[in-house]
């Protein structure tokens, strides 16, 4: 009888240790919403002085900006590198990121954007004039070889383009590179799944989330392509009403194919501030390209 009571008393206090910790538990998931993270929690002095100046120019919220530069810094990380999330089950996953501002005409998305994206077209000038000279050097083998050596393709920092043949050229001409797919407006990018041709699109766009192979078939043997590890990251912008009735026409929030969910949405917050001519000019494209 006594063992039984001592028993019952010592579940007793693990239940109630147990509700403890998960009270602590429910205030932590409750006051995720009110955290923010800062620029000096994850970038070096100058390039967190930098955006802070741009943040207050534009009057956003910082977060705009690190949303932004995610999926850039992603595409930079050479293919093969995976993060081991649980080693036991093999869980594992690719620096491939997909992210949006969502808000308003002239609250300040777009330039906040081209703030992140200008150094890519740095980055894509230098693979052009490259690209020039592998070309140059082509034509000369060309003429002094019977047998024509394989045309140089140019490589890619970013693309506008989102058709999945395009990508998948794109990917075929560097294996061991990623890029970014950058929408100033992601309406376009949402209205063109399954535009071009019959079949769910949105299946292939799941996978290269994922990192998973992209394999197109085609009646054309020469137009199949099968890419084993795409790295394809998206960063663009869309406005509050346009977003809404996108989700509702894909079947509402519930995202039942769990598109959206592969997405990190920034709901830009914005202050009202001034124009003032005497504002200096914050440059950090070379801080970036550093």
């Amino acid at each position: 009888m006594t063992s039984q009571v001592i028993k019952t008393d010592q579940r007793d206090i693990e239940f109630d240790n147990d509700k403890d910790e998960l009270k602590e538990q429910l205030k932590e998931l409750l006051n995720i919403g009110k955290k923010q993270v800062k620029f000096d929690d994850i970038f070096d002095y100058k390039l967190a002085k930098g955006l802070k100046q741009k943040a207050k120019i534009f009057g956003i919220n910082e977060e705009a900006f690190i949303t932004s530069i995610l999926p850039v810094i992603a595409s930079q990380i050479p293919i093969g590198n995976q993060l081991i999330l649980v080693s036991d089950l093999d869980f594992k996953v690719n620096p491939i990121i997909w992210t949006s501002l969502i808000g308003k005409s002239g609250e300040g998305k777009t330039p906040a954007q081209k703030t992140i994206i200008e150094p890519l077209y740095e980055i894509q000038q230098e693979l052009k004039d490259q690209h020039q000279e592998e070309l140059e050097q082509w034509k000369k083998d060309c003429l002094q070889n019977d047998v024509k050596p394989p045309r140089p393709r140019m490589k890619r920092a970013f693309v506008t383009d989102t058709t999945l043949e395009g990508l998948a050229k794109v990917q075929a001409n560097q294996l061991t590179q990623g890029f970014v797919v950058y929408k100033d407006e992601l309406a376009g990018f949402f209205k063109g799944l399954n535009k071009y041709r019959n079949g769910d699109d949105t299946e292939q766009w799941l996978s290269l989330r994922d990192g998973s192979p992209l394999n197109i078939t085609r009646a054309d043997v020469e137009k199949e392509v099968w890419i084993k590890n795409p790295s394809v990251s998206i960063m663009g912008t869309i406005q509050p009403t346009v977003f809404s009735e996108i989700v509702k026409k894909m079947g509402g929030f519930d995202d039942s194919n769990g598109l959206m969910a592969r997405f990190l949405f920034d709901n830009l917050k914005t202050t009202f501030v001034p124009l003032d001519e005497n504002t200096i000019k914050v440059e950090v494209k070379d801080i970036l390209l550093d």
